[in-house]
């Protein structure tokens, strides 16, 4: 699409709407290699052929530049959706690691306290057991007491015998007295064997308890190893969860890094823009020169308040003269050199007195420093092909820059703003 008024009407609403590009545009508006283009129409003309051209593909480019931000900034929200779903996950995961920790810890309470119950009971029936044997301990020991004052007696009663034998007399009642006590010793025998199944009794009954405690045991440990087995299976799912953990953060360092990626790439599209906004600042300010030379080169009112009857030298007037002077030896080729790409030199006659006065114009949309230093350095070089003559370096354009207002005043360099003229002296410095 070619570069058209109605585009350049277009850019130019635009620097209305944003007036900081209108300032940035100003600041880069001609370089050195600009002021030095072709001073016909022609060359005028095959130049906006070019930029045409450049804003085809200027055009083209930013299509591509706006259809890649799209793109980055759907991944951006596809990113941003992705991190948002993994933090609920993680969320979800906290709480259900959260509440299974508490019913194992819950649960495992319960277990040490049955443990404790337990542990108690068993140890009250080893007091238990422990008193029944110390009891048993002691009549078995009040038996074998009893036991042993039987044989004295029966010791005695073989004794008594004898002496029954010794006395017959006696006999009977010794008899008597033998066949009672021999009862009364039947029923403490009795009593002794009723005792014993007592007691035999007891030990069988603590048998089963223990064997009761025994198989209680048995359960407890039984249960002792699935409670091991049941921690075992929760380390094991702690460390896939901390393995799931792990790789969740690597994912997120993964995005995180996309995330710098598409910041980088993001800055790189900025200087993109940048450097295109650059080059439509320097190709409107390409277009503004070359229209404010050729008005400067054409309209020789702009110089009426400098020179009166001014007349502005045409292509041929000016090698001509050049080829005089350098054919005198008033100046060298490389100073010829530098008169010949001049943007204007205007010839006329003092505003006051008699005499013929030079003007060494270079024109620029914003005035700069190099602007300044070429005029001043070329008006010297006429001044030696016109001694007599009045010789005055000028700078045209529509704005000065600061550091060049400040080079003019000192370097003697007059300022001409749309016909008006600024004497070195005046020269506005702006802020």
């Amino acid at each position: 699409m070619a570069f058209t008024v109605r585009d350049f009407e277009d850019l130019t609403r635009l620097l209305d709407q944003h007036p900081e590009w209108l300032e940035a545009l100003r600041q880069r508006i001609l370089t050195k290699e600009l002021l030095q283009s072709p001073r016909t129409l022609r060359t005028l003309s095959t130049r906006v052929g070019r930029v045409e051209k450049g804003l085809d593909r200027l055009n083209e480019a930013l299509g591509t530049l706006t259809r890649t931000v799209k793109a980055l900034a759907k991944a951006q929200q596809r990113t941003e959706e992705e991190v948002k779903q993994l933090a609920e996950a993680q969320r979800r995961y906290h709480e259900e690691f959260a509440a299974y920790r508490a019913e194992t810890e819950r649960r495992f309470a319960e277990q040490a306290a049955r443990q404790e119950e337990v542990e108690r009971r068993l140890a009250r029936l080893e007091e238990e057991v422990a008193a029944a044997r110390a009891a048993a301990d002691r009549r078995f020991a009040e038996l074998a007491e009893a036991q042993r004052r039987t044989e004295e007696q029966v010791r005695q009663l073989a004794e008594a015998q004898r002496r029954t034998e010794e006395r017959l007399e006696q006999l009977a009642e010794a008899q008597r007295r033998t066949e009672e006590r021999l009862e009364q010793l039947a029923q403490a025998q009795r009593r002794t064997e009723e005792r014993l199944e007592q007691l035999a009794e007891a030990q069988r009954r603590t048998e089963e308890r223990l064997e009761q405690l025994a198989e209680a045991q048995r359960r407890t440990e039984e249960r002792l190893e699935q409670l091991a087995q049941a921690q075992r299976r929760t380390e094991e799912r702690l460390e896939q969860l901390a393995e799931a953990q792990r790789r969740t953060e690597e994912r997120l360092e993964q995005l995180a890094e996309a995330q710098r990626r598409t910041e980088e790439q993001v800055a790189q599209l900025t200087e993109v823009v940048h450097r295109l906004t650059e080059r439509m600042s320097r190709i409107e300010g390409r277009l503004r020169g070359d229209e404010m030379e050729t008005e400067y080169r054409t309209l020789r009112r702009r110089y009426r308040h400098l020179v009166r009857e001014p007349h502005i030298l045409s292509a041929e007037e000016r090698e001509a003269l050049l080829e005089a002077a350098e054919a005198r030896g008033v100046i060298g080729p490389e100073e010829a050199d530098a008169l010949e790409v001049v943007d204007v030199i205007v010839r006329g006659h003092r505003l006051e007195g008699e005499g013929e006065t030079y003007l060494v114009v270079e024109v620029s949309a914003i005035v700069h420093t190099e602007d300044v230093e070429r005029a001043a350095e070329r008006a010297a070089v006429l001044r030696k092909v016109f001694p007599e003559a009045e010789v005055r370096a000028v700078v045209a354009g529509s704005d000065i820059h600061p550091l060049a207002a400040r080079m003019a005043r000192d370097r003697g360099v007059w300022w001409l703003k749309e016909g008006r003229p600024f004497p070195p002296s005046e020269i506005p410095i702006p802020s």
